[in-house]
């Protein structure tokens, strides 16, 4: 069996641009508060991610992707960065895919309680929920 996908609560994105001076303050104020290991910094800009790999190499990095959007195992391997961060509606095969690689995945928003449980049995990490009350008693897979 596997473990229970970690939640996440949502309460909105931030659209971090790294040219933004007050965002990349915040930033820095982050990266010298030593909970790097802690954090996620999940963006679509991968000139972003990697940037982030440079200046913070413990910080873990989720590439994000819509729904559309396709990455293989082996293309996102190269890529070196942590994780996935995706839409939930993706075809079951790529969660399993990325499950077996031992590549963790989260995928977003999942407010319902059988799309949670259908995701845990495909071996997503964590997911992002704007109701995580709804999941906190699912303590075992139903299918």
């Amino acid at each position: 069996m596997l473990d229970k996908p970690q939640i996440i609560a949502h309460r909105g994105g931030s659209h971090y641009a790294p040219e933004n001076t007050i965002e990349a303050a915040m930033y820095t104020q982050l990266i010298n508060a030593s909970i790097d290991e802690q954090l996620w910094v999940t963006s679509y800009n991968t000139t972003w991610l990697d940037q982030t790999e440079a200046t913070a190499p413990d910080m873990i990095t989720a590439l994000s992707l819509e729904l559309a959007e396709y990455v293989t195992v082996e293309e996102f391997q190269a890529m070196g960065y942590d994780m996935i961060n995706t839409h939930h509606s993706k075809k079951d095969s790529f969660f399993r895919d990325f499950a077996e690689a031992g590549i963790p995945v989260n995928v977003r928003t999942v407010n319902i309680a059988s799309r949670f449980q259908q995701v845990w049995t495909l071996g997503v990490t964590s997911v992002t929920t704007d109701k995580p009350e709804v999941f906190l008693d699912i303590t075992k897979q139903l299918f």
